[in-house]
């Protein structure tokens, strides 16, 4: 039987790569949910969010 640790795992996704990605997504919804974002920048996040 194969042990799988989760915080192990989960600790690895903590990179400052994913984390700076994050901190993005979540400033651009805020703004979204403003009215302040153009249509094409939601695109281009919604295409990054995808990959």
């Amino acid at each position: 039987m194969r042990i799988f640790n989760f915080e192990k795992e989960y600790s690895k996704l903590h990179t400052p790569d994913i984390v700076s990605y994050l901190v993005q997504i979540h400033e651009y919804k805020g703004a979204y949910a403003n009215g302040k974002i153009q249509d094409e920048l939601l695109s281009e996040l919604v295409e990054i969010a995808r990959i």
